[in-house]
């Protein structure tokens, strides 16, 4: 197990979700996902697109945001995605993740999404997915659509932890609908979608995540496991002492009906903030936002280590999550 040099709040338990890619421009897009933020290089357009598909969620597990917070609920319109797709291959956009609030496989036209960007040029196309929805027909559906990565989210190896956390869910039907997936993969004969299994740093067993990668080892190409964040808690206290989050250098967040976020771990609680974001892409585009003077003013706070006096980061759980292992790191030293 490591630590992921680029994703602070990700560590890798075996695998590795590109070593099997031999593309120069993927090699581009990862050299710049390194090095923009420490080198404060903005690039014309973000590097990076959190595209949410849908807000619409079946499960209701209660480490998410989803299970705490208010928002609309809608699935994003093909035309108003094709528009978001569009601007992004012509300005150099390289990623795209398909969801931000919601499950991907809910919306009906998602294998359409996947197969328009990949027409488009954006090198990597992938998702998180609770799997439920998984089914053998929608498998095909991401296997024809030229999905990159599929990364699915799942917590615990028995019924007892797993329906805990993902609540709603049934832990026999996910397993049997990943593992029919990799089958598939297999008589495909195909690399394409790499497959990460993932699961939340949830408060079990000593032994959990080497169990856990135990019983993924066979059928995922990568096996992580994330920061558990508590998104019910007031960050606002936390000064930033130098800490500086990366993600202003890489991504933008577009939600179901066009607004424009600085990315998805803000989780735009609507009754906590006053700032409402960039706007709708129907009127201003995403290069604009990104350039803009608020973008700009969020990347100033963050390079001078004053993240906690900005709207939203000042509320973020990410955010607050960093700093929280920094100050307990720092006392485990002293």
């Amino acid at each position: 197990m490591y630590k992921s040099k680029e994703n602070p709040n990700l560590r890798i338990l075996a695998g590795n979700s590109f070593d099997k890619v031999n593309n120069n421009r993927v090699r581009e897009y990862r050299l710049k996902w390194r090095e923009n933020p420490a080198k404060h290089v903005v690039d014309r357009f973000p590097i990076h697109l959190d595209i949410e598909t849908t807000s619409v969620c079946n499960l209701k597990c209660p480490f998410c945001a989803t299970a705490h917070e208010k928002y609309s609920k809608g699935h994003m319109q093909m035309a108003l995605y094709k528009r978001i797709i569009d601007e992004g291959s012509e300005k150099g956009l390289y990623s795209i993740k398909l969801n931000f609030r919601g499950e991907p496989l809910l919306h009906p036209e998602i294998g359409d999404m996947i197969f328009y960007a990949k027409q488009k040029g954006i090198v990597d196309v992938f998702f998180n997915t609770n799997a439920t929805m998984l089914s053998e027909e929608a498998a095909e559906r991401l296997m024809n659509s030229g999905l990159d990565r599929l990364i699915v989210s799942f917590e615990g190896v028995t019924k007892e932890i797993y329906e805990k956390n993902r609540v709603g869910a049934k832990f026999e039907s996910v397993v049997s609908n990943i593992r029919n997936f990799v089958g598939r993969k297999k008589r495909h004969n195909s690399i394409k979608p790499i497959l990460r299994l993932q699961t939340v740093d949830i408060d079990t067993e000593e032994s959990y995540l080497e169990r856990y990668k135990e019983f993924w080892k066979n059928y995922a190409d990568e096996i992580t496991c994330i920061d558990l964040r508590d998104e019910k808690a007031d960050y606002t206290g936390l000064r930033s002492n130098g800490w500086e989050c990366p993600y202003p250098w890489r991504r933008l967040c577009v939600t179901w009906n066009g607004e424009i976020y600085t990315c998805p771990f803000m989780n735009r609680a609507v009754e906590k903030y006053r700032w409402r974001g960039f706007g709708n892409i129907k009127n201003v585009s995403i290069e604009e936002a990104w350039n803009g003077n608020v973008m700009q003013a969020i990347r100033k706070a963050h390079s001078e280590g004053l993240s906690h006096t900005m709207e939203p980061c000042k509320y973020c759980s990410y955010r607050g999550t960093e700093l929280l292992k920094k100050n307990d790191k720092a006392k485990d030293t002293y």
